[in-house]
């Protein structure tokens, strides 16, 4: 898995490291309005992963042909950080992220196999 630096401050860091469940704010695909999702997120291997089952989700549609949104923090610490979404397509690091303890829950509801192929997975860059 490639590794992208966090150029964010210590207490954002910290924030990600101990949270799990964020807003974020993506361009509808159709109407170009903001889209407000709310949606957890995990720390693999040092990446903000964001994933969900398989099947069509508008967040990742929007996210596919506009891939600027904000994360929105809103748990320990309060903030939005402009974000850049990175799809994951290659078969290894997707089965990396999905064999990781961080998505056991996704695990316990769709067949591994499943997740690997189809599941919408993306990488958080931030900005």
């Amino acid at each position: 898995m490639a590794t992208h630096s966090m150029p964010l401050d210590a207490g954002t860091r910290t924030a990600l490291m101990t949270g799990q469940t964020i807003d974020i704010i993506t361009q509808g695909a159709r109407t170009g309005r903001d889209r407000r999702t709310e949606i957890w997120y995990f720390v693999v291997a040092g990446q903000v992963i964001i994933t969900g089952t398989p099947g069509p989700r508008d967040w990742y549609r929007n996210l596919l042909i506009n891939p600027a949104f904000r994360f929105c923090l809103k748990e320990r610490l309060v903030v939005e950080l402009p974000a850049l979404a990175a799809p994951i397509v290659e078969h290894t690091e997707r089965e990396q992220v999905f064999m990781d303890a961080a998505t056991d829950w996704y695990r316990q509801r769709c067949p591994v196999t499943e997740l690997i192929a189809s599941a919408p997975l993306i990488r958080v860059g931030f900005l």
